[in-house]
């Protein structure tokens, strides 16, 4: 997950949203292989299916993947929890925004993967409908994480990072509420995934300018540690707001993800003023 940031400068958006597009193929084909596995031998035996799976592929990530330079080069003061890099403002803000956005963000691929299949079922359509949204949606995001990556590296991954994350806000509280019908609940599905993907690629490529190399790997530890927090309570949080009624209302889930984001999404943008200021550029 750091190693694209160390090894590139010029290019790093496209070197982070080519190396993340893996997880939008992989959500492609993993849609499918869990309803299928589903039906036909269960859900504990299509989670072991999807870790047998995982495993495999993340050793092979193992033995290949090497960081740029020793700990002394990307190492921080190699310390356990580096606090230090609080004193940094522009480091808590980026702490803030992924933080925050976490608790709403819905794009990783067991997330939608459950909530498209759900919402599908709520709108009477077939359970496979659900699951090719979930499948569309990875694919487009990880085509996503590509050209959102070259853009940032075009336009400015701070302002890029903005964007998408406060695109991704709206698309949740001006679509998914509106979600009545199977084409509704596609044009979110495409929309959301193409700004997801954005936010994904985004969010690491600019934290090497926002730390430096010589601190990016404790940074990336304390980010996406703490971005957990968001992961784990943000879908039960949402869940719990869509089951008030009976039947579901999606309607609560959407406001709150929505809601979340943009928030996040402030926090992106004040990031782009401490790098830049208010001009109009390049940052």
């Amino acid at each position: 997950m750091g190693a694209p940031q160390q090894w590139f400068s010029e290019r790093r958006g496209l070197a982070v949203g080519l190396a993340f597009c893996g997880s939008g193929v992989g959500g492609l084909v993993i849609s499918n292989i869990c309803n299928a596995a589903i039906r036909t031998v269960g859900y504990r035996w299509a989670l072991r299916i999807v870790g047998i799976i995982i495993f495999v592929l993340l050793s092979f990530a193992t033995c290949f993947v090497r960081p740029f330079g020793d700990i002394k080069k990307t190492g921080g003061r190699g310390k356990i929890i580096n606090w230090y890099l609080f004193k940094n403002p522009m480091f808590t803000v980026m702490f803030f925004h992924g933080l925050i956005t976490t608790f709403g963000y819905m794009n990783n691929e067991l997330t939608s993967f459950f909530f498209y299949i759900a919402h599908a079922d709520a709108l009477q359509l077939d359970s496979w409908i659900g699951t090719n949204l979930s499948a569309i949606m990875s694919a487009i995001n990880a085509v996503s994480r590509v050209l959102t990556g070259y853009m940032g590296d075009k336009f400015g991954r701070f302002n890029s990072l903005f964007i998408c994350t406060f695109m991704c806000g709206v698309c949740c509280l001006t679509i998914w509420t509106n979600v009545h019908n199977e084409a509704t609940l596609w044009v979110f599905a495409i929309l959301y995934g193409f700004f997801g993907g954005g936010y994904v690629a985004l969010f690491p490529a600019v934290q090497p300018q926002v730390v430096g190399l010589e601190n990016i790997s404790p940074a990336i530890g304390l980010l996406y540690t703490t971005n957990t927090f968001g992961y784990l309570f943000g879908t039960p949080v949402a869940t719990t707001l869509i089951n008030k009624t009976t039947p579901p209302t999606y309607l609560y889930g959407a406001l709150w993800a929505g809601a979340t984001i943009i928030v996040g999404s402030l926090f992106a943008g004040w990031l782009r003023i401490l790098k830049g200021g208010f001009k109009f550029a390049k940052i």
